[in-house]
């Protein structure tokens, strides 16, 4: 099945090189996804369909619902979390920045967690990261 990546690359008016240097890819890997001559990792696939603002089944080529979906499982959003902080250069941020992440993130973890029932992560960080030991 073929993918639509090289149609909604070229919508956005961009070249290989371009779409490369957005997703930190090379023009050959990117030649390689739209041949579908190899697989598009999870998370590339979740960051693409989110900057053409399609669904990742569209992107793939599977129908012609462009609908963005917005509701993968938990398990998905937290990985999906974990992985982009794991490449966040904090160094380059502000102090305030960083807080602003960490308010983020504990409103994202305290959505998932009020779904499940569970507690609430506090206003402060000590009590979140407790919490978080807690749950490990």
């Amino acid at each position: 099945m073929d993918n639509r990546l090289k149609e909604l690359r070229l919508s956005k008016g961009m070249s290989q090189t371009q779409l490369g240097i957005k997703f930190d890819l090379g023009k050959t890997t990117v030649s390689h996804y739209e041949n579908s001559e190899r697989d598009m990792p999870t998370e590339l696939l979740l960051r693409l369909a989110e900057f053409f603002n399609v669904s990742v089944e569209y992107l793939l080529g599977a129908g012609t619902d462009k609908t963005v979906k917005t509701d993968y499982p938990d398990s998905v959003n937290t990985t999906l979390v974990i992985n982009a902080a794991r490449n966040i250069d904090f160094r380059k941020f502000t102090g305030a920045e960083i807080e602003e992440f960490i308010e983020l993130m504990k409103e994202n973890a305290n959505q998932i967690l009020s779904r499940h029932n569970a507690p609430s992560f506090g206003g402060n960080l000590q009590v979140a990261e407790s919490r978080t030991r807690k749950l490990t």
